[in-house]
C-alpha cells in the first residue's frame, strides 16, 4: 500500500533460486492512456482525443465476445485466475508471498488506500482443455459463473488512477478482448487514467498511450491520492459485479443489431 500510493510499483526479485526479496521498482517513465477528456494534475496539455483510450483500436472479435462474460473481484475467481497467470508467467516478480499480500488486500479494500482489482473473463472458447486440465464438457457446468477463466487481469487503483500489474489468457483473441473490455469497464466505472507501465509499441498504437517522465507521474499520483476513490468506482469494484456480457461493455464496438435480443 505504501509503495502504490507513492507511485512505486510493488514487486519481488529472485537474487537466489527460490529466494525472493521485496524490491519495489521506480520506473523512469510510465505509459498511460486517458479515460476522460478532462486534464488531470500532472498530465501534459493534450489535444482533444489525444491519448484517449478507444477500444475499437484493439479490434476485438464479436464471435468471441458473444461467448464471454465479465466478473470483477469475486472471491471464487481468485484461485483460478492466479493459477492461469502463474501458468503463463511462472514464479516471477509476483511470487507466492507477494500474491498472499495482494489477495489479503483484495479481500479487505476498506483497510487500504490502494484498491486491488481482479478482472476476469469466463466463457466458451475454442480450446481443448482449460488451464486446470479439466474440460468444460467434463464439468457439465454451463452457467456463466462456472465457465473456464479465459483471461484475467490483476491491477490496482490509487484514487482514480488504475495500474495494470499482470494478466494472462489462454485462447487466441482473448488478450485483446480482455484489454478492450477492461478499458471500457474502467471508463464506465469512473476511472480517469490507465497506467500500463513500461513503454511498448503496441500500447502506443492500440491503447493510445502517452509516456510520462517520473516527475510528471508523481504529480499524477499526488493528484489521484487527493481526489481519492469515488463511491462510483468503489461500487463498481464490489464483488456483486457480474456476470456482465462483454457485448454490453463493448457496445461502441459492437452495436446491437435490431433483430438481436
Amino acid at each position: 500500500d505504501a509503495c502504490c500510493i507513492r507511485g512505486i510499483f510493488p514487486m519481488a526479485t529472485e537474487p537466489k533460486r527460490g529466494v525472493f526479496v521485496f524490491s519495489p521498482k521506480l520506473h523512469t517513465e510510465r505509459s498511460v492512456s486517458r479515460l476522460v477528456e478532462e486534464r488531470l494534475q500532472g498530465m501534459p496539455m493534450l489535444d482533444a482525443g489525444e491519448s484517449l483510450f478507444d477500444e475499437r483500436l484493439l479490434h476485438p472479435k464479436r464471435a468471441l465476445a458473444k461467448r464471454v462474460d465479465v466478473f470483477v473481484n469475486r472471491p471464487e475467481d481468485v484461485k483460478e485466475a492466479l493459477q492461469l497467470i502463474h501458468l503463463q508467467h511462472g514464479e516471477n516478480w509476483l511470487c507466492e508471498p507477494l500474491r498472499a499480500c495482494i489477495v489479503h488486500m483484495l479481500h479487505r479494500p476498506e483497510a487500504f488506500q490502494t484498491k486491488w482489482i481482479l478482472f476476469v473473463l469466463r466463457g466458451e472458447v475454442r480450446a481443448e482443455r482449460d488451464p486446470t486440465g479439466v474440460s468444460e464438457s467434463e464439468t457439465g457446468i454451463e452457467t456463466p459463473a462456472f465457465r473456464p477463466v479465459v483471461a484475467a487481469e490483476l491491477g490496482y487503483l490509487v484514487g482514480d488512477v488504475y495500474t495494470s500489474a499482470t494478466g494472462a489468457y489462454y485462447a487466441s483473441g482473448c488478450g485483446s478482448l480482455q484489454l478492450a473490455a477492461l478499458g471500457a469497464w474502467l471508463r464506465q466505472s469512473g476511472v480517469a487514467l490507465w497506467d500500463l507501465g513500461m513503454h511498448m509499441e503496441y500500447k502506443e498504437q492500440c491503447l493510445k498511450c502517452t509516456t510520462l517522465p517520473r516527475k510528471q507521474w508523481m504529480k499524477v499520483i499526488e493528484g489521484a491520492v487527493k481526489r481519492g476513490t469515488s463511491q462510483k468506482i468503489q461500487s463498481a469494484m464490489n464483488s456483486s459485479f457480474g456476470p456482465v456480457h462483454v457485448l454490453a461493455l463493448l457496445s461502441t464496438v459492437f452495436p446491437q443489431p435490431q433483430n438481436e435480443p
